[in-house]
């Protein structure tokens, strides 16, 4: 049982996202090579970007006539994994270009996304066709990642000292690049609420060429039913819009630093939490909803730092369910379990503020408890040697 296609499969990427044409370019390895068994049967294998790859590059067009003929066939299994990416959106796009149109029965079809809700989007969506049901794993490839650039780090004799019983003039880090909306709606609430002098914040020029003059107005218009949300981006719009770039350990937030970097290592030891704003936030139907864990959550946990995840509902669950702890009770959780958006996210700085504001005992409790879960945290990370997970 093998990789039928593993010295020649393809990356397809249709939305560059630069003026560019569609991209389909052959790759000789990939990392899941490392990290999946493809024992189990025979198979051909493509990674992809968004739900269109199988409309602009058919899948005639990638293998041989007899090849796909043993796919529908039920001989030969098709795995698409959509890496890095937690899209629920490609779903409806796999279904009309590999099932309905080109007739591959959906079992034997395998969808490998960085969602853990991804298999609700294909029942959903299956429902919606009254077809089978394509198969699904969520995947862990930041995990795996920050894991193997720890242990680098760690061969090199690095030891980083965090919760260190001290006093901190910085309380927290929190990294934003991309002007995702919950990021600037965020920092937004963190201006109004005085905690820029508590934290080390970033939301600068970055790869999607946003800023507050673009992203405001859509921001208020998101919190606009919660009226304690409007009442303060109303009270500080003219304050938030002029913010200057926010930069903390570089001016450069275009190029993608998905990985360890001993050049923040000092942001770490020189606070006492983070504040993680993931891909995903929003959970109406005009956003990707999906709990995605990115480089962003397993950095912290690599660092031996507490955190707060800014995301979608249950992302701590998600946490606990592969072995991790999260801090409660001493980081107050209970914004995971916040289904509206905007109450989530006003939850999520009143703990921000009440963390950046503990007495000097208050705060050696904190370090004292959550120094053993980190320590806990980490140790769980770096004995980890699955990645993903078969969700049906």
């Amino acid at each position: 049982m093998a990789v039928l296609n593993k010295d020649d499969f393809y990356y397809l990427n249709t939305t560059t996202g630069w003026g560019t044409p569609p991209i389909k370019e052959k790759r000789p390895d990939t990392y899941f090579w490392s990290i999946r068994d493809f024992s189990e049967s025979d198979c051909y294998y493509f990674e992809f970007k968004h739900g269109d790859a199988f409309d602009v590059f058919p899948i005639e067009t990638l293998i041989a006539p007899d090849a796909l003929l043993r796919i529908k066939n039920k001989e030969v299994m098709l795995i698409v994994c959509n890496s890095h990416e937690a899209f629920h959106g490609v779903v409806e796009g796999l279904y009309q270009s590999l099932v309905l149109r080109t007739g591959i029965p959906p079992e034997q079809i395998v969808l490998m996304s960085e969602s853990a809700d991804i298999l609700t989007e294909i029942k959903r969506v299956s429902t919606i066709h009254n077809v089978g049901e394509i198969k699904a794993e969520w995947v862990r490839v930041f995990e795996a990642d920050v894991q193997g650039q720890k242990n680098r780090l760690l061969d090199t004799g690095q030891v980083l000292p965090t919760l260190v019983d001290k006093d901190y003039p910085k309380k927290f880090i929190n990294f934003n690049r991309r002007w995702r909306p919950h990021r600037p709606a965020l920092v937004s609430l963190l201006f109004a609420s005085d905690l820029f002098k508590y934290g080390h914040i970033s939301l600068g020029e970055s790869d999607d060429a946003k800023s507050w003059n673009t992203v405001f107005k859509a921001v208020k218009h998101y919190h606009r039913k919660n009226v304690v949300f409007s009442e303060i981006l109303n009270q500080f719009e003219e304050q938030i819009i002029n913010l200057p770039p926010l930069y903390i350990d570089s001016t450069d937030l275009v190029t993608n630093r998905a990985w360890l970097d001993e050049t923040t290592d000092y942001l770490y030891s020189s606070t006492y939490f983070s504040v993680v704003t993931e891909t995903n936030f929003y959970t109406v139907d005009s956003f990707e909803t999906g709990r995605f864990l990115s480089e962003k959550t397993f950095k912290p946990i690599a660092q031996q730092h507490p955190f707060i995840i800014v995301s979608v509902p249950k992302m701590l669950e998600t946490l606990r369910s592969l072995g991790y702890k999260t801090f409660s009770p001493w980081i107050d959780e209970n914004y995971d379990n916040e289904l509206d958006d905007s109450i989530r996210l006003l939850k999520i700085v009143d703990e921000i503020k009440r963390l950046s504001e503990l007495t000097p005992a208050e705060l050696t409790v904190f370090l004292d408890n959550t120094r053993e879960i980190c320590e806990f945290n980490l140790a769980v990370l770096m004995s980890k040697t699955h990645f993903i997970t078969k969700l049906n």
